[in-house]
């Protein structure tokens, strides 16, 4: 499973890579520049990695499947038909919109939890503080007043 910060770096250097592309640029152009241009380091080196799969005679599918940390395995079968068709702009475009669509989801979903989390824990604060503080003074009085 790719962590938020991998699924980030995904996000963006697909937004570089649509951008770039959709003017016009070849693919491979396309990922020299980035892998010169992209400040991150996870960008770059990610950049770099599917830039040399691609000198090596593969197309972006296959460059895309050596890095299941970063793609997961629908995005590459999407890149796959996108390539196979000739259109990898619009799937590009499609890919970009579900993820931001997903991790949009993904934060409304932690904001949503976070206060059934908080009451949950100030819940159980108050359990533990009766157990171990309240109930002991409450025994230790019923003790001496003889019951």
């Amino acid at each position: 499973m790719r962590s938020g910060r991998q699924r980030t770096v995904a996000l963006h250097f697909l937004k570089m890579l649509l951008q770039l592309n959709s003017s016009g640029m070849p693919l491979g152009d396309t990922l020299k520049i980035l892998s010169h241009r992209l400040k991150d380091q996870r960008q770059k080196a990610l950049s770099s990695s599917l830039w040399r799969e691609l000198s090596e005679e593969k197309i972006l599918s296959e460059a895309m499947s050596c890095l299941p940390q970063y793609f997961n395995e629908n995005m590459i079968h999407l890149i796959q038909a996108g390539e196979a068709t000739g259109n990898l702009a619009p799937i590009l475009t499609e890919i970009v919109k579900i993820s931001e669509d997903s991790a949009a989801m993904s934060r409304k979903i932690r904001a949503g939890l976070a206060y059934p989390i908080l009451i949950s824990c100030m819940t159980l604060g108050v359990v533990a503080l009766f157990i171990y503080v309240l109930l002991p003074k409450i025994q230790d009085m019923i003790a001496t007043l003889g019951g």
